[in-house]
This record gives C-alpha cells, structure tokens and sequence, in this order.
C-alpha cells in the first residue's frame, strides 16, 4: 500500500492546478496536515451545476442538486481512458476464456454503460445492449434470444427479470452494479442461475469517482482498485445527528487517476463495515466487508433519485406534515404523517418527483422497477421511530432512510 499522504498531496495539487474554487478551499484549509473533506455542500455551491472545468470534457447527468439543478459530472478522455483500462482488466479477470457474448442491462447507464460496452468490446465480445426503454418482457425476451454467456446488470433489475418468470438463459457469469447486495442476496441469484457465488462480481462506485471497488471472488471482500486510496470519517464530524451502528463508518476517497472531478477526499455518504488493510494472494489491499447503507441526498433508485425533490412535492401537497422517504426490499416508499392520503393527491406528489427523472419514470413504466408507494400515517408516528431508519433490503443490505419535517 502506497503512502496515503502521499496520495492525497498530488491529488490535492492536481485538483488545484484544475478548479479555482478548489485552490481558494486548500488556501482557507492553510496549516492543517490533510486537505478538507470534500462534502456535498462544497460541490453543490462549486461544482455540480458549473460549466466544464477544462476543454473537451463529456458531461454526464445525474440527479438534482439542493438548488434543483441536474447535477453534471465531466470526464476528459484521459479519465475515461482510465476507467476503460480498469474495468476491463477487472472484467477480464473474472471471465472464462469460453465466454463469447455480453449482455448489457443497465438502465439509463451512461459512463457505466458506456464503460461496460467498451470493456467487452476490448476483450472481444459480442454484446446486446438492451434499451431501458423497452418494457421488462421485451428485456426477458431480448436476453432469450441473445442468451449471453455474460449479463451484467444492476441488481434491482435483474430481481424484475427473475420475477417476470419467463428468463430461460444460462449465463456463465453474472456482474453488477449500481445497488447494496448482500451476500445471502448473492447465493440466491447464482442458486436461480445454478452457478457458484464465485460466478457473480460486483462493482461498486459513483460516476464522480468512476470505479471504486470491486468483489474479491478470493476472500469475499471488496478490494479499493488501485487508483482509489480509502480512508474512514467519523459520522459526527458531518453528520453529527445521524444513528448508525459501532462498526459502520463513513466512507472517504481519493483518486490518484481522475482530473474532471476533484477526487480528493470525496466523501461519499456510504457507510462501510470492516474497513482496513488485509492480505490477500500475497499483496496488502485496502477492503472492507460490505456497505450497510447511504446517508446522502440522493438514493439510488434506477438512477439518483435527489430527496430534495422528494421533500419539494410533498411540502407542495402536504405542507406542515413530517415525512419520511425509503428504499425497502418493496421499492422506494414516503410515508407522511397526515393520517389518510387521497389517491389525487399521491398522483400529484408522484408527477412532481418524477418530472426531472424522465429515466426513473420510463423504468417504472416498462416494469423495471416498482412504482413509488405514498402512506399515510396517524400524525405524530414518525417522531416515535429513529430519526434515521435503516431498511433491510436484498437480504441484508440496508439503505439509510431520509427523513423530514417540512
């Protein structure tokens, strides 16, 4: 393992040659020993809805910002080029010389769809690419005639193609992106498929950091690939309301490769368990067990789903009432303290969330994923529960509830 400090220094240096924001945050910082945590407040005011910081970059879009904009996150070439290159070493690692064909289900995707259509490409295979669009019936039918010897998906939309009970494919290998798995979720996806758990891999990462860490089919664990160095933040320092388990920690990263977006202790509002330094084939990787939930706000749903919107349109409706916003193992539920919630009223706070999520709305339409359940609950309930709720979901995985009082 490199020397962080190290790490940190030349990304810091490198992002301050690039963002003039970022070279004033390291000048107000002058005479600490590491540079400040890079939070969503910071981005927000300094990056998210700023044009790109140098020529020739791609802008990829993802959910609002606390002001509602949609967040736009950049990549020159270099940093794609890098991304490309890891993925698919990673990639090639893990498939069997016999796999011939690919298929991709990743929803709306962008970098990582294009990233993994490269990757395959590169390691020559044939690959479908399969239109989120199309209603689920259309992607079973699609990967029934590719029957790829490879998927790679997002996990809440292989459980819809597993559900429509019409999948006849016999995948060689499964991967996955985009959501917490556990690993009893794991063993009953390769169960369905009658493959081993070593048969499934699993990316995790953000579009801002591009690849973070991936699942070692050795130990079990997650290994930071090499151009992320990792580190661990005591909640309080940023959230110091927040309820979390001992061993859950907050989750920090730097990037030693990425230049289109500041990766310099980039706080990702992931709480990790088993963070640390372990030995694995002979070499000393930073890993950790698995992620036990998100406190950020912005919960993945199919794509980014920014809870500032969510408290907008029910404030919009239902002004004055608390409410609470979770992904559970049956979709993504607010629930609002106004005792009884009228089916017109549901309809007008779902519009309202949906309208900038033209990717979420379609991917309920075609059946990919579950439609946003609104209840009603007696008034006063929810200031009876913890104030942030973790959800069991997929067997274990858990994602840490948004709640409000507007």
């Amino acid at each position: 393992m490199s020397d962080v400090s190290a790490i940190i220094r030349d990304a810091s240096d490198r992002a301050r040659r690039v963002f003039d924001w970022y070279d004033s945050l390291l000048d107000a910082n002058e005479g600490r020993s590491n540079p400040p945590l890079l939070t969503e407040n910071i981005l927000n005011e300094h990056y998210y809805g700023a044009p790109a910081p140098m020529p020739d970059c791609d802008a990829y879009r993802t959910s609002g910002t606390s002001k509602g904009a949609p967040r736009q996150i950049y990549f020159t070439a270099t940093d794609k080029e890098h991304f490309f290159a890891q993925r698919t070493a990673l990639v090639g690692e893990f498939l069997e010389s016999t796999c011939r064909t690919a298929a991709c289900d990743l929803g709306y995707g962008g970098i990582t769809t294009e990233t993994a259509v490269e990757a395959f490409r590169r390691l020559g295979l044939d690959t479908a690419i399969i239109d989120y669009r199309a209603p689920v019936k259309a992607h079973v039918a699609e990967l029934n005639r590719v029957r790829p010897d490879v998927v790679f998906t997002m996990p809440v939309i292989l459980e819809s193609l597993l559900a429509a009970g019409e999948l006849k494919i016999s995948p060689k290998k499964i991967i996955t992106v985009g959501d917490m798995i556990s690993r009893t979720w794991r063993e009953n996806v390769t169960r369905a498929f009658g493959l081993d758990l070593t048969d499934l891999l699993d990316f995790y990462g953000s579009q801002e950091t591009a690849g973070m860490a991936a699942l070692c089919q050795a130990c079990g664990r997650y290994h930071f690939e090499d151009q992320i160095c990792a580190e661990t933040v005591d909640h309080r320092e940023l959230l110091p309301n927040l309820v979390v388990a001992p061993e859950e920690r907050l989750l920090a990263v730097t990037s030693s490769t990425r230049t289109a977006f500041p990766v310099v202790r980039y706080v990702t509002y992931d709480l990790i368990v088993g963070f640390g330094v372990r030995l694995c084939g002979g070499r000393e990787r930073q890993s950790f067990d698995h992620v036990a939930g998100r406190v950020a706000s912005d919960p993945v749903y199919g794509e980014r789903l920014s809870l500032h919107d969510v408290a907008a349109a029910v404030h919009a409706h239902c002004p004055g009432h608390a409410y609470e916003a979770a992904w559970t193992r049956d979709g993504f539920i607010v629930r609002i303290d106004c005792g009884t919630l009228s089916s017109s009223t549901k309809d007008k706070i779902r519009q309202d969330i949906l309208r900038d999520y033209g990717a979420i709305d379609q991917m309920i339409r075609s059946g990919l994923l579950s439609d946003i359940e609104f209840l009603g609950v007696p008034p006063g309930s929810l200031e009876k529960r913890r104030k942030n709720v973790t959800i069991g979901r997929r067997g274990g995985a858990s994602l840490e509830a948004a709640s409000g009082n507007r």
